[in-house]
């Protein structure tokens, strides 16, 4: 009785600990009309076939402009598409002139459409005022429809920002402090103001808003949810108006007798008024020594951007009062380090107008220092500003400036020669015979001829971006290295075969180059509204102050505590916690920051974060001489089975905590009916699929296994394969079955079911020659494996690794089994990383708030935020909190 007895508690354990890396998280069986259906071929290649803006201007060249606007009532919308409705709020807008007035609220899914009379042919462009309904940190975004079609491809992605303001602190007038004397973070929320916007492109290639071509008569237009639910109170289509030249408002300034304003305002740059990004918070620099405020020792929050303001679009607002009339430059301490031999663009807008052409394209030149200089375009020095008295508003957006043509052309570029590459890897495949003819200029001319044509396309880019910077950079000795494959490629047919390797290597490298560009890092420290003859400060500390700088840091290294997260002064040090972490530096620093600035200022515990080696936790909890609270990494239950941590159901608050988190996810954390551990991430599988290729072979997205089977012959027949996991549970829960019997005493393995899902599984890889082992992101991105099963986590790989389909490709819920019924079990499977708390533990309770505000939804929506200002969008965390992940952009 004892051997059997312990044969069971030995099972029961296994069992347990297999299920870690597999429960089933998101169960449910999809119907075939289910809203989680995939894209369907037709909707593919719609997609792809848009033409782009520039096309689409193009068709349009004399069309002409709109002579008069157009008011569109929104609450005169199709009743019968949308779950919309109409609402009265108070104070409309202060912009629309009314105490009240009735608007539309749209959810974050369906679309929306208006008939709208136009009275003449010509190009409108479109403004609308809405406002933020939720507090979630996403921008809104929504696609965009004329007569219900997607004009050009660039309607598809139209962002619409929100007003996030920072709560300074009143005794101060800047931030708070914590006991050590640093500056603290500000707390952010969402302003719900009116806000103006007209439908621009998000990528930044253009500096002007769209106009788009619309005919005399009745016409359509539709927004389309994608992300966030809106409030809209008005549309209007109106004629859109270039700004003027500089040279005509100079003009203008003299004709009016405009004298030099005598005003000089200065602005603290790390203190917006309003900012666009949830994530565009204060900063601080302690590389010079007259940055304002600036101290040895302490941190001072003195500027603000750098790596947290470098997306297009992503803008800074100020306020300011001018008390005398007159012109004025706005001259700016900034930093520009990160771009080497380019320059930053941003595009400056005041009263919410671009006053003239040049603020489009405004420069800020690569550095190693600080600079101060007047705002210019790179052609015209210290550009001038009219202001009256009274208050202003001043903005940064970013923008591409000058380089949005060259980065579009180069993206264009890109996407053709990727094409060209799936042509020459469909008839070669991956390894091509360098020694055999193919016959490429017979079977594919057109190809060919791409080659060449894309060749004299880099060089014509190389040389207008040598004219525009003046200087030779690796930017542009990048694309030289691609225009010559290209050239040698084109122009002889034999080096095809031979440099194949090398220009699949290449076209990764132009899309890393498109992302490169396209981010745009600027730092500021503060801001001069002052007239033209005015000095300029200094931008950089002279030698003396420089070295009494370095000096009052290098004493201080020995008396100060840098790895101490403080608090405020209400933290009771007697209750300070040590948790340790095993993970990435950037993300402990991150996890240490939202400590200091969040957790501890709220609840008056102070926290010992420490960043620890994998495998030191169990040595230190037997030593006696671990944490209370362990982080990411920790695995409950073999710390459970060996007494080394503490279940967490006897807590009050522990019902409401488990009820953030899906059934399953406490699967692996739970003992005999107790938790000890609470969940951090979880990830589970999802299918990427190539929508360009899918298209080209006429293929639809499948919904099931057998639809998946059936694309493996046209695939392999164009040189193609498809990635599966060679992991047989997938299958096995989708049939009902499950890992255990007998309530976990026995593993459940030799069922009919388990046994019929493992030979299934093996049929696919024999009977079909699947690759059994292989290199998924590198596959995908080339397009020799353009639809595989993964974990859905990969998709932060895949929008670092494989820039060169942007826009290409897709994750969708995994294929399933479709019963009698026509029901389809899509049932996946998860892996789950936890936070445990630590046998030994000296504060329970004190611990038992960390754990509870470290799976909440806001550290989870800050922490993942921060990631991704951070380490940039390919760090966006796999949290297990339901709510957090609804706010996250995956």
């Amino acid at each position: 009785m004892r051997r059997n007895h312990t044969s069971r508690l030995i099972a029961f354990t296994l069992s347990v600990l297999m299920l870690l890396g597999c429960v089933v998280p998101l169960s449910a069986a999809e119907k075939k009309d289910s809203s989680l259906a995939t894209t369907t071929l037709k909707e593919v290649s719609e997609a792809l076939n848009t033409i782009s803006y520039k096309e689409y201007q193009d068709r349009h060249p004399d069309a002409p402009k709109a002579t008069r606007e157009v008011l569109i009532d929104v609450t005169a919308y199709d009743k019968g598409a949308t779950d919309a409705k109409v609402e009265v709020r108070r104070n409309v807008a202060d912009d629309l002139g009314e105490k009240q007035a009735k608007a539309l609220y749209i959810g974050d899914n369906g679309k929306v459409t208006w008939p709208v009379n136009i009275p003449a042919t010509g190009k409108y462009a479109i403004e609308i005022v809405f406002t933020s309904e939720s507090e979630k940190t996403n921008s809104i975004e929504r696609m965009f429809y004329v007569n219900d079609k997607v004009p050009f491809s660039e309607a598809r992605y139209l962002l619409l920002t929100k007003n996030w303001v920072h709560d300074y602190d009143e005794s101060t007038g800047r931030f708070a402090f914590d006991v050590t004397g640093n500056e603290l973070r500000p707390s952010t929320s969402i302003e719900r103001a009116w806000t103006k916007y007209t439908f621009r492109d998000s990528n930044g290639y253009y500096a002007d808003p769209f106009e788009f071509y619309l005919e005399k008569g009745a016409n359509t237009i539709s927004l389309e949810s994608v992300r966030e639910d809106v409030v809209i109170a008005s549309i209007r289509l109106y004629p859109y108006e270039e700004p003027v030249p500089y040279k005509e408002k100079v003009a203008e300034y003299t004709a009016n007798g405009y004298k030099e304003g005598t005003d000089v305002i200065h602005i603290d740059a790390e203190m917006p008024s309003y900012v666009s990004e949830y994530t565009i918070y204060p900063i601080y620099d302690r590389t010079s020594a007259i940055t304002e405020p600036q101290h040895a020792t302490l941190i001072y929050r003195n500027t603000i951007g750098s790596e947290k303001w470098t997306t297009t679009g992503q803008w800074i607002e100020y306020k300011f009062n001018v008390t005398n009339a007159g012109l004025y430059t706005i001259v700016p301490r900034f930093k520009q380090s990160e771009l080497n031999g380019m320059y930053t663009s941003r595009r400056v807008t005041i009263d919410g107008k671009v006053p003239f052409e040049e603020c489009n394209y405004i420069r800020f030149n690569y550095s190693t220092d600080w600079q101060v200089e007047a705002l210019t375009d790179g052609n015209t020095p210290a550009l001038q500003f009219y202001l009256e008295p009274g208050e202003h508003t001043l903005r940064f957006e970013v923008s591409l400036g000058d380089m949005g043509d060259v980065v579009r052309r180069v993206s264009d570029s890109l996407d053709s020669i990727n094409q060209s590459y799936l042509e020459i890897l469909k008839l070669t495949g991956a390894t091509p015979d360098q020694y055999r003819d193919y016959g490429f200029s017979r079977v594919m001319p057109d190809t060919i001829e791409n080659l060449i044509l894309e060749s004299i396309n880099l060089y014509e880019i190389i040389d207008y971006m040598e004219s525009m910077n003046g200087v030779r950079s690796q930017y542009s000795a990048t694309l030289e290295q691609v225009a010559r494959l290209l050239e040698k490629m084109g122009t002889d047919e034999d080096e095809i075969a031979s440099n194949l390797d090398d220009l699949k290597s290449f076209v990764g490298t132009m899309g890393t180059w498109v992302s490169n560009v396209s981010k745009q890092p600027l730092e500021l420290d503060y801001i001069l509204v002052q007239g033209a003859s005015a000095a300029l400060p200094k931008a950089e500390a002279n030698f003396f102050q420089s070295i009494i700088h370095e000096i009052k840091m290098f004493f201080g290294s020995f008396f100060t505590d840098y790895n101490s997260l403080g608090g405020d002064e209400t933290a009771d040090n007697a209750d300070a916690i040590t948790a340790w972490v095993v993970t990435g530096r950037d993300q402990a620093q991150i996890m240490r920051n939202l400590i200091d600035d969040k957790f501890t200022p709220q609840s008056g515990i102070s926290v010992n974060l420490k960043l620890v080696a994998g495998g030191t936790l169990l040595p230190s909890v037997l030593a006696g001489v671990g944490p209370d609270v362990a982080l990411d990494g920790a695995d409950p239950i073999q710390y459970a089975i060996r007494g080394a941590c503490l279940p967490l159901n006897d807590f009050d608050t522990f019902d409401e905590v488990v009820s953030r988190f899906t059934e399953a996810a406490m699967i692996p954390l739970t003992l005999y009916g107790k938790a000890y551990g609470l969940p951090e991430t979880q990830s589970f599988y999802m299918m990427f699929y190539r929508k360009d290729i899918l298209a080209d072979l006429g293929l639809e997205v499948p919904k099931t296994w057998d639809d998946l089977m059936a694309m493996v012959p046209v695939l392999q027949f164009n040189n193609m394969e498809v990635g599966l996991p060679n992991n047989y549970q997938l299958f096995m829960y989708q049939m009902g079955g499950h890992l255990w019997a007998d309530d976990g005493m026995r593993i459940n393995l030799d069922s009919n079911i388990s046994l019929e899902a493992f030979e299934d599984m093996c049929n696919m890889f024999t009977q079909y020659s699947l690759p059994y082992s292989y290199d998924f992101a590198n596959r995908f991105k080339t397009g020799e494996m353009p639809i595989g099963i993964q974990l859905y986590t990969v998709y932060n790989q895949m929008i670092l690794f494989a820039t060169e389909i942007a826009g290409l490709w897709e994750m969708v819920p995994i294929p399933g089994i479709e019963d009698a019924k026509g029901n389809i079990n899509n049932v996946s499977m998860s892996s789950v990383g936890s936070i445990v708390l630590m046998d030994g533990c000296r504060y329970l309770d004190s611990s038992w708030k960390f754990m509870d505000w470290w799976v909440d939804k806001e550290f989870q929506v800050d922490y993942s935020n921060e990631l991704v200002a951070v380490m940039g969008p390919a760090a966006k965390n796999a949290t297990a909190n339901r709510e957090a992940l609804e706010d996250l952009p995956w």
